[in-house]
């Protein structure tokens, strides 16, 4: 499923990824490693963070494909719950640090 959601060579219809995204956030509850959940996570931060990995970049509006798999993964972590029907704390930090940080400054008006 990774696969699917890390292709962008217009191979799969950016739907199609969307929903590799929403059914992997669906398995990352039932699974009790969270091994789904860090993979999900990985990837936004490989995808969408800067260099160092430690804050979001910038929206990217030329590639809406992306954009738009940007936003499901991001929306399927937060839909993301344990077997006690709670969002680990993991998510949490993460979702919050995505709204804190996210600085569009440099996108164009």
């Amino acid at each position: 499923m990774f696969d699917v959601i890390n292709n962008t060579r217009m191979v799969y219809f950016y739907r199609v990824r969307v929903e590799a995204a929403t059914e992997l956030a669906k398995y990352a509850g039932v699974d009790s490693t969270w091994r789904v959940l860090d993979k999900l996570m990985l990837y936004y931060k490989t995808r969408f963070y800067g260099n160092g990995m430690t804050l979001p970049a910038a929206h990217d509006f030329s590639d809406l494909q992306d954009y738009f798999v940007k936003k499901a993964v991001a929306a399927s972590m937060g839909s993301v719950k344990g077997t006690d029907g709670f969002t680990p704390a993991a998510v949490l930090s993460f979702l919050l640090d995505l709204l804190k940080n996210n600085d569009n400054s440099i996108n164009m008006v």
